[in-house]
């Protein structure tokens, strides 16, 4: 099976056997602006470049699961925010349609978060807020081991509610407002004890640390893991995070740096394609005797 990480700025995949054990892993660099087609041919390639450097047939991929940006529900993308024409998109049809393959779909933050539950911070607990951090911010919760996506899958989309500040967190790192910002280096100068990055940083983290508050005062998690792209920033980020977090919260949960980075969302799409795996193998095995005798075999080893 496959596991694909359709970002902003890059398309990331990874083959995996049916233990869930990496085979390869692709990733293509990609503009903001390209739009869906563009996206999801790039999917098909970085899928099929897996295949190549793991030695495998295309046909050999039983099933892709895929995290992307935005609200996700039954497949489709119903709110999207900086990529164009993505909101509306009927991802799972599409992505099934271009990669020839059946296809899963969910919200990236989502998926990271059973990728964390599955391989990362959260492997020892069933209730976890994980929270990506970098250019934007975005959270995704589960609960006693079941993943909490909502009634329409707007669950943990905080960033909408505009007084808590989490849309446009990045700008409060900029110096000047007129320049574009480079937030891993405004985070290696606050390292480097620049004070005029550690005030930016201390900004960005008071933020961070509202809007997860609000969420660990509704859901109680055992856990919050800070994922994302500035997850390797470690104390400089998890430090000031911590400090305004804690007097906000009536019990403070576990709070933890997520050790997977760049591999959250494409692990936890891994985990969500072999739980699919599993439930049509389960389904077969109830009708074992419908198959030819060497498929029972491979079912019944299953």
């Amino acid at each position: 099976m496959a596991g694909v990480d359709l970002g902003r700025h890059r398309i990331r995949a990874v083959v995996a056997d049916l233990g869930g054990e990496p085979l390869a892993s692709s990733t293509v660099e990609i503009g903001p602006g390209a739009g869906p087609i563009e996206r999801l041919q790039a999917a098909r390639a970085v899928v099929e470049a897996c295949c190549q450097r793991a030695r495998l047939r295309y046909s050999q991929v039983w099933v892709v699961a895929a995290g992307a940006r935005g609200v996700i529900h039954k497949g489709r993308v119903v709110a999207a925010g900086g990529m164009p024409n993505w909101t509306g998109l009927d991802l799972e049809h599409e992505l099934r349609a271009v990669l020839d393959r059946p296809v899963l779909v969910g919200n990236d933050c989502n998926i990271a978060t059973v990728g964390e539950h599955w391989r990362g911070a959260g492997t020892d607990t069933g209730s976890l807020v994980n929270v990506a951090a970098g250019q934007s911010i975005g959270a995704g919760i589960m609960i006693d081991g079941t993943l909490l996506t909502g009634f329409a899958g707007y669950a943990s989309e905080i960033h909408h509610l505009p007084f808590l500040r989490w849309r446009g967190a990045a700008a409060r790192l900029k110096a000047d407002p007129s320049e574009e910002v480079d937030i891993k280096a405004v985070f290696d100068q606050a390292r480097a004890g620049s004070t005029s990055a550690q005030e930016r940083v201390e900004d960005y983290a008071r933020v961070l640390a509202e809007g997860i508050a609000t969420i660990i005062a509704t859901v109680d998690p055992e856990l919050v893991v800070i994922g994302g792209g500035l997850s390797a920033s470690g104390a400089t980020l998890l430090e000031p995070v911590r400090r305004h977090l804690t007097p906000l919260t009536a019990r403070m949960p576990r709070l933890e740096l997520s050790p997977l980075g760049a591999d959250a969302v494409t692990l936890g799409a891994i985990r969500i394609a072999l739980n699919h795996v599993d439930t049509l193998i389960d389904a077969a095995a109830d009708r074992l005797d419908d198959f030819p005798k060497p498929l029972r075999r491979v079912i019944a080893a299953s």
